[in-house]
């Protein structure tokens, strides 16, 4: 998911204020049944985290970051390094990419 198509010139993290979102509609009925939540916290010394949310059913379609938490303060690329956080079957990466 491309959130921030001109960074690092037009910002240089993710917004704290937002609820990044990926919803999946497994049943064809245009309703997300499945949602993963992206909430970042603040930037701060060149650094940021990210908590992971998985959300299903009813709370798929909740406004705000719900179900299960699946990372919490996992570390943001926002250099040239990748850093990768695994948990249980998941694999996850958030950062700035060219």
């Amino acid at each position: 998911m491309n959130v921030n198509p001109v960074a690092p010139a037009g910002g240089q993290a993710f917004h704290p204020d937002a609820v990044y979102r990926v919803n999946g509609d497994t049943d064809g009925d245009h309703r997300a049944d499945v949602a993963f939540g992206f909430v970042f916290s603040p930037p701060e010394d060149g650094r940021q985290t990210v908590t992971v949310h998985r959300a299903e059913g009813d709370q798929a379609r909740e406004y705000e970051a719900a179900g299960r938490t699946l990372f919490t303060d996992a570390p943001v690329s926002l250099g040239t390094e990748a850093r990768v956080a695994e948990s249980g079957p998941y694999t996850f990466f958030a950062g700035l990419r060219g």
